[in-house]
């Protein structure tokens, strides 16, 4: 299958470049650029897209009326409104007219390329459409939910799931899908990340400070929040085909064994960028500070190097990287030491 071609209307140049910055390299390629109604109708005539881009303020009419004109040429055109104005006046417009979706400007590449997906509903096999329609929605939910919840960047990987069965040992939060199409959406955390999870989102400073059942609790309801975020992004693309979500159930506990009906599944993993970086903490982020006289409200407590804590004092200069640190129940993978080095001066993985 080739590329699938993208007429692009707008009457701003900058944009118009922006877009087509946007699909280089990917599954789309620009075939034609308008700045007004007429040029657009023309092109979309004489090339036949796949798709279009429409901008809302043209010069000689708008883009709700440039896009019914090209609806009249062609009931099964392909339009995307791309405008720096979304409100619920313009989308019902927009829908009533024939407007597939709409974003807003400034649109990432990622938005344009999911949404050009999800309204074209183009693939070559299953799993590809899968991929697009509904795995890769909610892969770009978890990465806004986990920043905004978390105050965490990183970039979700998809791969396919092969295994029907899920081994669990931490909090697993089980979603279901209903509507259109039925499935359901698990969110898996690992034991060990599970209170840190919740510590953050909650914005304690320990997890001490967790009550009872809390820490399942709030990877719970962030579930909730990310498959909301995802469906809703789906439900609005694809108007008339609508999913629902069933409340959420949450299973804690250790080796517990989750059977996977024949579906087709995709594992979506996220990791921050920052927690494999030596100089900071897991989750919190923070950097662990040179120099011996770690702070706790940092990512390090210092031990002395009694008999009691069973680790040796570091050779180097008490007034420069001194003493071993080891990571507060708060930083990720708790297991690990910090230790100094008193060639660098500063705190480093053991």
């Amino acid at each position: 299958m080739g590329k699938l071609r993208v007429l692009i209307v707008d009457d701003s140049k900058i944009s118009r470049v922006m877009i087509a910055e946007h699909l280089r390299e990917t599954d789309f390629e620009v075939c034609g650029m308008a700045a007004d109604a007429v040029e657009a109708l023309k092109l979309y005539e004489e090339l036949r897209p796949d798709f279009v881009t429409m901008d809302m303020n043209l010069p000689d009419t708008n883009g709700l009326e440039c896009s019914r004109r090209i609806l009249a040429l062609d009931a099964d055109a392909r339009i995307l409104m791309i405008s720096a104005m979304k409100d619920l006046k313009l989308i019902t417009q927009g829908k009533a007219v024939g407007v597939r979706a709409f974003l807003q400007k400034p649109v990432s590449r990622a938005d344009l390329v999911d949404t050009l997906y999800l309204i074209g509903q183009v693939s070559a096999t299953q799993e590809t459409e899968f991929r697009e329609l509904y795995a890769k929605p909610f892969a770009r939910a978890l990465q806004q939910g986990v920043s905004g919840l978390l105050n965490m960047e990183g970039e979700p990987e998809i791969a396919p799931y092969e295994s029907r069965t899920l081994d669990v040992s931490g909090a697993a939060v089980i979603i279901g899908i209903t509507g259109y199409t039925t499935g359901r959406v698990i969110l898996y955390a690992e034991e060990s990340v599970v209170q840190l999870f919740a510590m953050h989102m909650l914005g304690y400073s320990t997890v001490e400070e967790l009550a009872e059942n809390e820490a399942p609790d709030a990877v719970e309801e962030a579930a909730n929040i990310i498959a909301g975020r995802a469906v809703s992004k789906i439900n609005n693309v694809l108007d008339g085909k609508e999913l629902r979500l069933t409340p959420p159930g949450t299973i804690s506990g250790a080796q517990v064994h989750i059977v996977s009906p024949r579906m087709t599944t995709f594992c979506i993993s996220y990791a921050a960028a920052d927690w494999n970086r030596p100089d900071q903490c897991g989750l919190c982020r923070r950097r662990v500070i040179d120099g011996c006289k770690t702070d706790q409200s940092f990512c390090g407590r210092l031990y002395d190097g009694d008999a009691d804590a069973g680790i040796p004092r570091a050779d180097a200069d008490e007034a420069l990287c001194g003493e071993v640190a080891r990571q507060e129940p708060r930083c990720f993978d708790a297991g690990r030491l910090y230790q100094a080095d008193s060639r660098k001066c500063r705190l480093q993985y053991e």
